[in-house]
């Protein structure tokens, strides 16, 4: 098979991309002690600054952007800058947590869409091919490390899921980028229609294996059965995406009411015989901060963390991650707020995807969306900003590049008449 030199060229053009996802990928990582959040907003800031000055230069100080490129932008940054106001006024009604503890928390989640958005206004769809080598680069080096733990024979006995050491330990199971393969796989599967790359998708699915993060693998089942089915029986069929986003929607409620209802959660694992992981205990202490109702108003964005990390100083928890990302919105931003957000991103961004974008672009959205939502229940997700660099450069190159152009045009043409 013969390789352009035009391929060759974007190729080693890309290397200082992957070097980029690389750093970001360990300043993340606990397990190597390389985890610095402050320094990794200082890159995204930095990022974010380069690639202006690249567009500026590049685009000779004009910069011109199509009016459903717009939209996709504005559906991811928008949001979070509301919730960044609604925290400072928690803070100013509640005070139950600081202004400089409520930038600090929600700096990353307005940070990354932002950046998110310049880097796939500069690169398109190339992001996707350079997150996947920073991934490999980071996995391999924690095979390395496993490798030279346990030895060869030891990741035969962790294939075969024996529990090494009698610890329970599963040093692959690398969280976050365990999760970012996960959604590659989504994203590769969504992209088989337009784009094949088998050899990514199988080293992506034996990652996240290795990884074996159960929520993940169950997400990933649910999301590409889905999307299977959809296709086979409901191809013409535009409202299957809003139902989708509908039953998300309504997952979420049900999982807010079962996690802040008392013993609900810790009597449905124990009837269904499933290892929560001493998540319902987690879930405990925070259960006299809140209380289920529409009244209940929130303590701003942030307030879950800073009080795992006070359980943690006083060795009442483990981790500081609360594991239940639906909870911790409810808790943080209160009930109609929490609510108003899961709506806007799971029913009101489908049905404008649907109308700006068209029906494979919607589909797209509606299954990476499943796929998050599903790992929201147990996990951290919210909180970590590689992830979510990820997930909205993915939405982006899966939303504008399978755009409807005939349903763009009818859709520009209703608005100018």
């Amino acid at each position: 098979m013969k390789i352009s030199k035009k391929k060759i060229s974007t190729s080693i053009s890309d290397i200082p991309l992957v070097i980029l996802f690389v750093l970001c990928f360990f300043l993340t990582q606990t397990y190597f002690g390389t985890a610095n959040y402050n320094l990794l907003s200082k890159v995204y800031l930095v990022l974010m600054f380069c690639i202006c000055v690249f567009i500026i230069i590049k685009k000779h100080g004009v910069i011109r952007l199509s009016y459903k490129e717009k939209i996709s932008y504005y559906m991811l940054v928008v949001p979070y800058c509301i919730l960044l106001i609604w925290s400072f006024v928690l803070c100013v009604l509640e005070k139950q947590i600081t202004f400089l503890k409520v930038i600090s928390e929600i700096e990353p989640r307005i940070l990354v869409p932002f950046t998110a958005c310049l880097m796939y206004y500069y690169f398109k769809d190339r992001m996707a091919s350079s997150i996947f080598w920073a991934a490999c680069i980071n996995y391999a080096c924690y095979i390395a490390v496993f490798i030279r733990m346990y030895g060869v024979a030891g990741m035969f006995h962790y294939i075969a899921l024996t529990d090494l050491a009698m610890a329970g330990e599963r040093p692959l199971e690398a969280h976050e980028i365990t999760f970012i393969f996960g959604i590659l796989i989504v994203y590769y599967v969504l992209m088989w229609k337009k784009e094949q790359h088998p050899i990514k998708l199988t080293i992506s699915i034996l990652f996240c294996l290795f990884g074996f993060k159960r929520i993940l693998l169950f997400a990933l089942v649910i999301s590409i059965l889905l999307y299977f089915f959809i296709i086979k029986f409901f191809k013409e069929n535009d409202q299957i995406p809003i139902y989708i986003g509908v039953v998300l929607f309504i997952f979420c409620i049900n999982w807010i009411i079962i996690c802040g209802s008392g013993n609900e959660l810790a009597d449905l694992a124990q009837k269904y015989n499933i290892e929560l992981s001493a998540r319902d205990k987690i879930i405990g202490l925070l259960k006299n901060y809140y209380y289920l109702g529409l009244t209940y108003i929130g303590k701003g964005i942030g307030f879950v963390h800073q009080k795992m990390m006070m359980y943690v100083r006083a060795k009442q928890s483990a981790t500081t991650g609360f594991h239940n990302d639906i909870l911790m919105y409810y808790i943080d931003l209160g009930c109609i707020p929490a609510l108003s957000f899961f709506y806007y991103l799971m029913v009101r961004c489908m049905k404008k995807i649907r109308k700006f974008f068209g029906f494979n672009a919607t589909i797209n959205y509606a299954i990476i969306l499943c796929c998050t939502v599903i790992c929201w229940a147990t996990d951290n997700l919210a909180t970590y900003p590689n992830y979510l660099m990820v997930y909205n450069i993915l939405v982006l190159i899966l939303i504008n590049g399978f755009a409807d152009n005939e349903n763009y045009k009818k859709v520009i043409t209703v608005k100018n008449e």
